[in-house]
């Protein structure tokens, strides 16, 4: 499966749309309050702060990646790259890889959300890795010493993860909304 561009702007305004919606609603709001709105399935202090990490993981990770990922493809493409006046040189990487890495083995347990973290965790740094990698090789233009064939190496490698990532992201989506 091609990852499309027009697949990730539509994701966006979809959750956009989600976001400003669930924003709306008629519950009062407490500003005075630092934390997420906890969903009713999670009671336990351990569990609420578990899942509070997943969500910060989700909007601050993950949407990162999402976003990092539609600039990849829009100045790259997704078939091979044959028009080599195009350079990717953006981004950074997610800082908190450690810190997220850990939280699917932590007590208590949140099964489905736990492993649907424990496969997406692993593809999105590989995949963050790969975009940094591509965003250095541009850089520092290495491409003009090998002729853009690690560029096309990295290409190939991307599109192969992206599809991976999309899959397990997904699969983190349904799990992550399960408990709201």
């Amino acid at each position: 499966m091609v990852v499309n561009k027009d697949y990730f702007v539509r994701l966006g305004i979809i959750i956009l749309s989600l976001t400003i919606i669930s924003s709306c609603s008629d519950k009062p709001s407490n500003i005075a309050s630092s934390e997420i709105e906890v969903p009713s399935k999670i009671t336990e202090k351990s569990m609420v702060d578990k899942y509070n990490r997943y969500v910060d993981f989700d909007k601050k990770g993950i949407n990162y990646l999402v976003e990092k990922l539609n600039i990849y493809f829009g100045v790259m493409g997704q078939d091979s790259i044959s028009n080599r006046k195009r350079k990717f040189k953006h981004g950074v990487k997610y800082r908190y890889w450690d810190e997220i890495k850990a939280v699917p083995n932590e007590q208590p347990a949140i099964s489905e959300l736990d492993a649907a973290a424990k496969e997406l965790i692993p593809v999105a740094e590989q995949l963050d890795e790969l975009l940094y990698i591509a965003m250095q090789y541009y850089k520092s233009e290495e491409f003009l010493k090998d002729d853009y064939a690690k560029g096309q190496e990295l290409h190939t490698k991307i599109l192969a993860t992206a599809k991976k990532f999309n899959s397990s992201k997904e699969k983190f989506t349904l799990a992550l909304s399960q408990y709201r």
